[in-house]
């Protein structure tokens, strides 16, 4: 039999529209990053109907717009520099997150730009085995799109400028992939002990379809491949196409996790290393009412006090090791969010392994 290796993915490199530009001679803005998978996911809507037809056979199709999600799983690395979140060069799953956003909203936080693809969602996932960014992605579906989304590519030296896939990539030194012990993190008064823990930023986007505009002569879905999908506002291009106009809304932030109950041998009310209670307000006896203070204190949830808002401040915290005795922020600029509240906290006490608690936390950005 002969030898072919291009059905492995490790000879190969994925390519992403993210707006960075210097890798590619032949595609502006196409840039490579590392990655451990990636889905992509094209359907349309299809079906068959039956109206009074006089034939039990199915004759007529329904058949409806389209819709195109892209899947990325990519590492957190670090090489001999530190992290990608410290300046080094290493195209991770890190460095692919800030490119996106940086493309989304180039100009800042208040301003977007219409380019494909459309990052809607990023789930950043930490355990003591592993760390990845999990990404889901959207674009429009037109094939005249698709190599301005993203390409696999093998190695190439004319995209490379002349320079190793290695070297490219960051990794030519080598490189390790991030764990528990190059984080901190703070989420609303959960600060330590933490098990393992999910940071979700969802990004709204919606698919609008409309239909075709009647100065329109083309009867061919529009051929758009130099365009990337971006066309100046008024264009009526995709009037009455299959393919969506898609925009992009607010940005949510939320961490998931689970963390160890830390209880200590005294015969006071014990209160774990979390600060969470789990005894009730800390009562000394039965003639003593708790106060506001000590029973917000003490609440595993972010009791609220009547008439105000009360959230901690620079409670939605995630940093990272640079390699430099000291730690950086590891959320891109655009996903800044200071002020986090405690929703859900559950607790699991057992006699045979770690008492922990699941918890979530949803943050706001508390700024102008």
């Amino acid at each position: 039999m002969p030898l072919n290796n291009n059905f492995y993915g490790i000879y190969k490199v994925m390519w992403v529209n993210t707006g960075v530009n210097g890798f590619s001679t032949s595609n502006t803005g196409i840039a490579p990053y590392i990655i451990s998978s990636l889905k992509d996911r094209t359907t349309m809507q299809a079906d068959t109907k039956f109206f009074m037809q006089g034939d039990p056979r199915s004759r007529i199709y329904d058949i409806g717009n389209i819709d195109q999600t892209f899947e990325v799983s990519a590492p957190v690395l670090v090489n001999t520099s530190g992290p990608s979140a410290s300046g080094a060069s290493i195209r991770d799953g890190w460095l692919l997150l800030k490119d996106f956003l940086n493309k989304v909203y180039p100009n800042g936080i208040n301003t977007t730009i219409s380019a494909l693809p459309i990052l809607s969602k990023a789930t950043l996932n930490v355990t003591s085995n592993e760390s990845s960014i999990s990404f889901t992605i959207t674009s429009d579906g037109d094939p005249g799109n698709t190599p301005n989304v993203y390409q696999i590519n093998s190695y190439q030296t004319s995209n490379y400028s002349g320079q190793s896939t290695a070297q490219q990539l960051g990794i030519s030194s080598g490189a390790r992939v991030a764990r528990n012990y190059d984080f901190v993190a703070t989420f609303g008064t959960i600060h330590t002990y933490i098990i393992d823990m999910n940071v979700n930023f969802d990004i709204e986007t919606k698919k609008n379809y409309f239909i075709g505009d009647g100065t329109s002569t083309s009867v061919v879905p529009p051929a758009d491949v130099s365009n990337g999908g971006v066309f100046p506002d008024g264009s009526k291009t995709y009037s009455g196409w299959q393919f969506p106009f898609i925009s992009v809304g607010g940005i949510k932030a939320s961490a998931t996790g689970k963390a160890a109950v830390s209880i200590g041998s005294t015969n006071s009310n014990n209160v774990n290393y979390n600060q969470q209670n789990v005894n009730l307000y800390g009562q000394t006896s039965s003639s003593t009412f708790p106060t506001a203070a000590s029973i917000q204190a003490a609440s595993n949830v972010g009791l609220q006090t009547s008439g105000q808002l009360t959230v901690g401040a620079n409670t939605f915290i995630l940093g990272i090791f640079n390699g430099f005795g000291a730690t950086s922020n590891f959320m891109p600029s655009q996903l800044v969010f200071n002020s986090a509240i405690v929703d859900s906290s559950n607790y699991q006490f057992t006699g045979d392994g770690v008492m922990t608690f699941d918890f979530s936390v949803k943050a706001v950005y508390t700024g102008s």
